[in-house]
């Protein structure tokens, strides 16, 4: 993680991302992008429309 770049770079990532939670498909992505910053582990940010946002709840104090 020290050795990803500053600033934070944003790259496409062409794997398929799947995030399963209890027993739920609540996303599948073959088009997410990775984001690489300096001390903090990658993340997958994925398109809205890979998401089954119908299965997510909003929670207080969550930006809108």
């Amino acid at each position: 993680m020290w050795d990803h770049p500053r600033p934070r770079r944003v790259v496409a990532d062409l794997r398929e991302v799947v995030v399963r939670a209890g027993g739920h498909l609540l996303a599948c992505a073959s088009r997410a992008v990775r984001v690489l910053e300096t001390a903090i582990p990658p993340a997958f940010c994925l398109p809205p429309d890979d998401v089954a946002r119908t299965l997510l709840e909003e929670q207080s104090g969550a930006p809108s």
